[in-house]
């Protein structure tokens, strides 16, 4: 199943844009701030388990290596399936396939580069 409700859209806007105030809210989290580094960087499928690895490795500002402690990881992954990859997708940020746990860019996400 795919992620794909729209609620950035619930007021009209244009097809071409992200509105600036959907975008100063996505990024006002750090962990929302980072993914958006991540996919722009390695702008490839993601899973929702490598994304959460880079995540608690930013946060406990270590090496994605050296996160060995599963608390952290899953915390993050908890957050990034629930939370922040949900309302990315819900503004074309990113494409989220929940049943599979991917992740991509989608068609926003270069709108936000500006604000990280």
């Amino acid at each position: 199943m795919t992620h794909t409700s729209n609620a950035a859209t619930s007021t009209a806007r244009d097809p071409e844009t992200l509105p600036l105030s959907v975008a100063y809210d996505l990024v006002r989290d750090s962990s929302r701030r980072e993914v958006v580094r991540l996919l722009s960087a390695h702008p490839g499928p993601w899973t929702v388990s490598s994304l959460a690895t880079e995540l608690a490795a930013t946060e406990a500002e270590a090496d994605a290596a050296a996160v060995v402690d599963e608390d952290p990881h899953t915390r993050a992954a908890v957050r990034l399936y629930h939370c922040h990859l949900p309302r990315f997708a819900d503004a074309d940020v990113v494409t989220f396939d929940a049943e599979t746990g991917t992740v991509a860019p989608g068609e926003f996400l270069p709108s936000l580069l500006p604000l990280v």
